[in-house]
This record gives structure tokens, sequence and C-alpha cells, in this order.
């Protein structure tokens, strides 16, 4: 089979015989892709046609044995019915049996078409043909005539009208809304031809061959053309168009199908504005702002067409009615298509009074569209829809009444962002421009500010002497303006001073003296904002709320006329420096400003810890707060060294000198000069103190062979003294007892002070000399102590090399001390005495036979007479001592 495009016509068979076929018909099988259509002509036999008879036959036709033969026809003819013996001669009226299969939807639809041949063209030639369809018998499937009637074409002018050639056209319109016909084929035809093809519209025409309206085939057979029509869903574009927006960019969406839902793009335009504010000699509270639109939805300007009306959308705007009529939106959603059919069927062709556009209610038109309307259309619906549509809106009429118009009727005219849609075009290749919407975009002038003038309000033009807007004005902002201010001299008052007065912690006052300029003192209004949180602590109308309070106040000798509270809750307790604009407004609103500032300021207390500060236990101060301390003053005790300043106090009580401190001492963090004070309220702080080390060492006795023998070092010196520091203690070294030497770890030295060995090596006769213990600890706090050493020209007071014994002693007993032992020299003896004489124990120890073994051990294997090596006996055994020690 042969496919024909659109607008291709076929060439005309040509035929010979006397045409002789009586009558015909027209088949036509519809699907949802594809019409076949079976075709032949057919007259009635009547009298004898009055050739020359201009009076427009009506399609009533004669009923006669051979039509009814006709009419019982099957729908498919093959064969001769009559037999090629009968003559039939030409006539001039017919009719077409047409049928219509929905292959899809199992229906089928008997349609006939009559026809008749009447008057004269004005040319002499050709003949108007009536044509005039109705169903017979099926479905109702919508086919239907595009024309009514035609002229005949091709006319030979020669024979009689019944007998002539012509063409007879006939035209159907395809009943499917958004589809299109795509091909057609006529190649197994017999008498009928494609001529032209539209989107809805296929048009063929059967060529008489010279036999008027009786063809007969030249083979003696009835014959059935076949025609086969493609159709096909219609496809269209969406564009989308900025609509006067500044920036942005949204893609078109191609190839939209017809029948199917699709989304709209999200918006990606903006349409926003620069408006500058000129002082024009003052300043503006701000120079420039941005008028921004708010996009509020898609425009939908595009004509739909139904049923061989074209809807421009200020007669039908879909949005428009879906939103404004609830019922329909959530029936058909934004169908258009759908809308437009509603629309058709139930206002234009029913009773039902809906809005359809922001600009046309169809009955409102009726009624106040005009008295010539009423005159002309009377009642008829359909009449108003195409006068408002090809005249009414072009002549400004009267399209909607003001009663029962919802508000912000045109902000329903839109699709909103993202919108799901149908069938928003029923052509193919259609194109749709949806149009961005936007509300107006606006700005709130400001105010401005010029000393020694008071602002008027603001023009749009640059020169203007007076103002068309005042500060607070909401302007409608089409394109980027300048507006300028317009002032007026005026004599502003005078701000002569100012002071502020803290409130402890809450917050405080600031006062000020403001002389009357000329024109009166209206107000005085005050910023203050901190420094730290800056201006976001301005309330928006401050110039209006934050108004000083009225008043005589006499601060410190001078007398002020205005105050202002600025609390410090307000200004989420910052309590540094504050910034205070102060603005005092006349009569006419000129100003004059002062800047002022204001830091809290806050007392310290510091306090000597246990030390002085200028021969006082405290001393007091001041600091802003946010500020650095800077100097501090210094602190005295006697042996200690002062470090600084902090707010921890000493945790260490005062204890006896020979119990052990409940507390080990920790460093605490100083303050320095460069700290910054944020303390809101009085703060302490407590001097820190370093105790210098304590010495514990007496006058020691050496004979003088020791000395010239070089046993007399500077590690013997030491093991006779003990260095402790509170600071060096530890759980380890509960005294803080210092290393003997340089303890480059800890930083601390314990040392004879300038030993040297070659001095005692010179020595040449008993005598005394003094040596000097000297300790530093980790601080650098140093301690020196000076004990005489004796040198005799006997054994010397400290044997090291004796043989060592562990024995009881008493005062009953002291006697029995062998002569060589080491307590029988005179010193040692004499101390011995003097401790066994007392009647009070300094110490009770209780002791095991093993501990007593076990400090034996301890005793044959140390060098107890060190002074070090005494605390540390003490403390290994240090659980023997009390009375109720465990044995």
């Amino acid at each position: 089979m042969q496919y024909l495009n659109r607008g291709v016509s076929m060439k005309k068979k040509v035929r010979k015989g006397v045409c002789r076929f009586l009558c015909g018909c027209m088949i036509l099988f519809m699907s949802p892709c594809s019409i076949q259509m079976i075709s032949a002509e057919t007259v009635e036999e009547t009298e004898v046609a009055e050739s020359e008879k201009a009076e427009v036959l009506e399609a009533e036709v004669l009923e006669t044995e051979e039509t009814k033969q006709l009419e019982e026809m099957p729908d498919e003819l093959t064969s001769s019915v009559y037999g090629s013996a009968q003559t039939w001669y030409p006539e001039t009226s017919g009719y077409f049996i047409l049928i219509v299969r929905d292959n899809a939807g199992g229906r089928t639809a008997r349609y006939r078409i009559d026809c008749n041949i009447g008057e004269r063209h004005s040319n002499g030639i050709n003949y108007r043909i009536y044509y005039k369809m109705y169903l017979i018998g099926g479905d109702e499937l919508g086919i239907t005539l595009e024309d009514r009637e035609y002229y005949t074409r091709h006319d030979n002018a020669t024979s009689e009208i019944g007998a002539r050639e012509y063409h007879l056209p006939v035209t159907f319109r395809l009943p499917e809304l958004g589809h299109h016909f795509e091909g057609v084929s006529t190649s197994n035809c017999y008498q009928t031809y494609f001529e032209s093809m539209e989107e809805e519209t296929c048009s063929f025409v059967v060529d008489t061959n010279g036999c008027g309206m009786t063809p007969w085939g030249d083979d003696g057979a009835w014959h059935n053309d076949n025609i086969e029509v493609n159709y096909l869903e219609n496809r269209y574009t969406i564009h989308y168009d900025g609509n006067g927006a500044t920036s942005g960019t949204v893609a078109s969406q191609p190839d939209v199908l017809y029948g199917k839902q699709i989304q709209l793009q999200q918006n990606q335009y903006k349409k926003e504005y620069t408006v500058t504010l000129d002082g024009n000699g003052g300043t503006s509270e701000a120079e420039k702002l941005t008028a921004e639109s708010t996009f509020v939805g898609w425009e939908d300007h595009n004509s739909f067409y139904y049923n061989g009306i074209e809807f421009p959308w200020y007669a039908f705007d879909a949005p428009c009615y879906a939103k404004a009529n609830q019922d329909l939106l959530e029936s058909f959603g934004f169908n258009k298509a759908a809308l437009v059919k509603h629309f058709y069927q139930y206002v234009i062709q029913g009773r039902e009074r809906r809005i359809s556009s922001p600009y046309f209610r169809l009955t409102d038109y009726m009624k106040y569209g005009g008295e010539d309307l009423k005159q002309a259309f009377g009642s008829r619906r359909e009449s108003y829809l195409l006068h408002w549509i090809n005249h009414g809106y072009n002549e400004h009429r009267e399209g909607i009444g003001t009663i029962g118009v919802p508000e912000a009727l045109s902000e329903l005219s839109v699709y909103e962002d993202k919108a799901q849609v149908l069938n928003l075009s029923s052509k193919h290749k259609g194109e749709v421009l949806l149009k961005a919407q936007w509300k107006d975009a606006e700005v709130i002038l400001p105010s401005a500010k010029r000393s020694g003038y008071a602002f008027a309000g603001w023009a749009d033009r640059k020169g203007a002497k007076e103002p068309v807007y005042n500060s607070g004005d909401k302007v409608v902002v089409t394109e980027n303006q300048t507006f300028y201010a317009i002032w007026k001299k005026s004599k502003p008052p005078v701000i002569e001073r100012t002071i502020s007065i803290q409130n402890g912690t809450d917050g405080f006052y600031t006062y000020v003296f403001v002389r009357d300029g000329g024109d009166g003192i209206k107000k005085t209004a005050f910023a203050v904002w901190s420094e730290n949180q800056g201006q976001d602590d301005l309330t928006a109308e401050w110039q209006m709320s934050e108004l000083g309070e009225k008043g005589d106040y006499f601060i410190e000798g001078q007398n002020y006329n205005y105050r202002y509270y600025t609390s410090a809750v307000k200004h989420k307790n910052e309590y540094g420096r504050h910034l205070i604009s102060i603005y005092a407004y006349d009569s006419l609103d000129g100003y004059a400003t002062a800047d002022t500032d204001f830091c809290y300021c806050f007392p310290i207390i510091f306090d000597g810890n246990g030390g002085l500060i200028d021969g006082e236990e405290t001393k007091q101060e001041s600091r802003y707060y946010g500020t650095p301390y800077g100097e501090m003053p210094d602190a005295v005790r006697e042996n200690f060294l002062f470090l600084g300043w902090s707010t921890e106090p000493d945790t260490e009580q005062d204890k006896e000198e020979d119990k052990k401190p409940d507390v080990i001492w920790q460093e605490k963090e100083l303050i320095g000069e460069e700290d910054v004070f944020c303390h809101a309220g009085e703060q302490r702080l407590y001097a820190q103190w370093d105790e210098s080390p304590v010495i514990e060492a007496k006058d020691q006795y050496y004979s003088l062979t020791d000395a010239r023998s070089g046993r007399i070092t500077e590690e013997i010196l030491l093991q006779q003294a003990c260095a402790k520091d509170r600071e060096n203690s530890s759980e380890d070294n509960p005294e803080g007892i210092l290393e003997s030497g340089v303890d480059e770890e800890k930083n601390t030295v314990f040392c004879v002070e300038d030993y040297t060995e070659e001095e005692w090596k010179n020595f040449a006769h008993e005598g005394t000399t003094t040596i000097t213990y000297y300790a530093k600890d980790a601080v650098g706090n140093v301690s020196r102590k000076q004990v005489t050493v004796y040198l005799v020209d006997t054994t010397s007071q400290q044997v090291e090399d004796k043989e060592k014994t562990f024995r009881f002693i008493s005062e009953k007993y002291l006697d029995t001390i062998t002569q060589d032992s080491i307590w029988r020299r005179e010193e040692n003896y004499r101390q011995l005495e003097e401790a066994l004489q007392r009647n009070t124990a300094l110490e009770v120890w209780n002791l095991s036979h093993q501990q007593m073994n076990e400090m034996k051990e301890y005793e044959l294997q140390h060098n107890t007479g060190k002074m070090t090596e005494i605390e540390r006996f003490r403390n290994k055994f240090i659980h023997c001592i009390g009375e109720y020690a465990e044995i």
C-alpha cells in the first residue's frame, strides 16, 4: 500500500465504459493509530431531474425497491447485486453510506450522507452540491463533515447536468482532539481520490467520470475503494519567558506529548533592581537598596483551539478557570483541554455562571456588554462569546462585573512553580509560551541626616525642590533608580556636654545637656550599641523609641536636662566599650548630633595573701571591662618571693614545723599585664608566693688532718646539711628536699657557696672558719645559711671509717659508751646527755624485735650522720612513731 504525505495528491485514474453503478457505500475504520475508509458513489432512482432547476433539493429521497435493497446490503460490497443487464441513467441526487469502526473500543457507527446537486454557479459551469450527514445506526463516534456544501469541479460544461463529469469533494474532521492526520493511501481506490490533509481534516474527491451520480464500473461490478489514513498524538514545545527578568534562564521543554502530564520547570529567573539613595549633601541611612520582585507563577496567554473556535486567554484562561472554580481544580487539575471542554459544554452551551478569565464571565458580558448586543444576540451564549473574542475585548467593553469576583483574581491566573499540567496545546508542533509573573518590586525609603537641616523627603529626579516621597513610604520600582534627598534649613539644638554614669552591673545612664538653637527641642534620641556586638544591638525604630527622659539632673557639679538608660540585659550583658550617638531634633526635624562612648569599670581588690602591699594587707584599684590589666602593684613577704597575682587564694594552711603539710603545693595560673580584664563586678586577686628554701645546718667539727688531707669535700659538707623547698614537694618527696648539687631537670641548686678544695688544704693550724650553704628553688628563689667549722688538732669529730654498732642508750647507761665511740666526743656527748636528761619525750617509738633488727641493718648500710640520711631514716620507719604504732 502506498502512503502519501499531507498536501500531495494522486493522479486521476482514467476508466472507460458506461457508468451504470446505481448506488454504493463508504466505510471508515477507526482506531487509535489509523483510519480505513472504503468508498463508492451512490444515487437514488427518482423522477427525471429538471436540469435547469435552481431550487435546492432537500435530502429526502424516494423509497424504491432498489433503495430498499441498498439499505439491506451488507457493510462490505464485493459483487454486483443487480447484474450488468440493468441500465441506469444519471441522476442529480443520491447518498453515501459511511461506516465507522473503532477497533480499539469495539464500537461501530453507521452514517448516511445525503448529496444533492443544486443551483448553477454564477460562472455558468459549476453546480452547488449540498451534503447532510446523520447517524442511522450504532454508536455516535463524533465523525463530522467539515462543510455542508461545495461546488462541483472539472465540469465538462457540455452534457446535461446529470451526465456531466465532475468531482464531488468530501472532507471529514477527526473526532480526536490533540491528534493529527499523518499519512494517507488511496492506491487501491477505484473512484475515490485523496485531495488534501490538515491536522484534523482529511479531504477526498469522488470522480463521476462523466456519469453524473450513477457511477458504474466498466467491468460491470461493484467496487470498494479502500483509503487508509494514519493519525497520531500531537507534540508541542513549552518555552519560558522571564518577562522582564534581570538574570537567570529556564530551559524549554520540547516534544511534550498530548495526553501526557508534565511538571513545569522550576523558575530560575530573578527580577531585581538597584535603588540608589543620594544624600544630596547629607547622609542616607542606606546608600543602596535592592528591590526584588517576588515570582508569582507562569502566565498562560496561549490560545486553545476547540470545536472550531480559537479561545484566546482573555476569553478563557485555564489556570484562572481552574483556581476560581475549586470543584474544577479538584476534578481536572491543570488539564487545559478538559477545562476548555467543560467551559464550552456547561457555560457556553449550558446554563452555568463561571469566571473564565480575569476579564470575562459570559453571564456578566451578556448583562453589561451593551444594549446593542442584547438586541443582536438575545440569549444566544455562543454569539456573545464570539463577539467578545473578535470585538469586545479590543473595544474595551465590560466583560466582567464587580459582584462576586474573587479578590486578586489576576494572581489566580498563573500556574505555580513546578505545577503539574496537561494538554496545554492541541496543535501539532505547537509552541506554548509561558511568561513569568512577578509581584511589584518595592522598597521602603529610609530617612537621611544632615547637620543643620531638616529632612523633607525624597524626590525621583535630580535638582527637585520639593519631595515626592516621605521616609517610610513604600515605592514600586520598575528599573534601576536613584532618589535624591530634599532638605530644609533649620536652627537645630546644640548638644553642649554629656556624661555617662554606671549603675552597678545592670546598666548605665547617659546624661546630656541640650540647648535650644531657635527651632525648639522636639526630642533627643540615643543610638547605643556595644563595640563587640556592633549595630545589631539597635532596634529598627530606635529614632522613635529610644528617646531621652527630660528632667533636671545635677551630676558632678553640672546640670543636664536629658538622660537615657542603657540596660545591660538589652545588650546581651556586654560590659565592654559602648558607642553612643546622640541626636537632638528641632521642631522641623533638623538635628544636631554628638558621639561619646562608655565602658563599664569594676573594682579589683589586691589581697597580699600573707604579704603586704604598700604596707597594707589589701589594696583597691579599678579596671575598665575589656581592657588589659596593665601595671599591677608589687607585694612583699619575709622569706618569700613574690610571683604575681592570681584569682585563686593560697590553699595551704600554716602547720607546725614538725607536722607534714596537708596540701601538696601546686602552681597557680598568674594574670599578666597583657591579659584582658573581663570580670563583671568586684574581682579579688591574691598575691602568689614562692617560699624561700629552708636550709637546716649546724656548726661542725673536723680535724686539721682531715682538712689538710683533702677529706673535707663539698659532698661531706652537704651531708651535714639539708635544704627543703615547699614548692618542690611531691608524693615521693613530701618534705620538698632539694638534691645536692645542680638538678637540671627541676632547675634547683643546693651547694656550698664558693667552695674550693685548696682552701681547706692550706690550713696550717687549728682554728675556725665559716661556710655558706646556698639553695635555689625552681623559680630562682635563693636562701643562704652560714655555719662555723671548727678545725682541731685531734681526730675529726666525724669519723667515717670506724666500725658501726647499733645499741640501746639511756641516762642510766650513759657511762657505758665505749671510749672509741663518736658519742664520746665532747660536743656529741654533751648533746646526748642533754637529750637524755629531758623529762618529756619528743617522740615515742614502739619497736618490735624484728623492727629493731631492720633498723640495725639499715644503720649498718647507711651513714645516718648525714642530715639527709636522718630524714630518710625517719621516713622509712615513721610507722613506728607513736604510742599506738603497730608492733
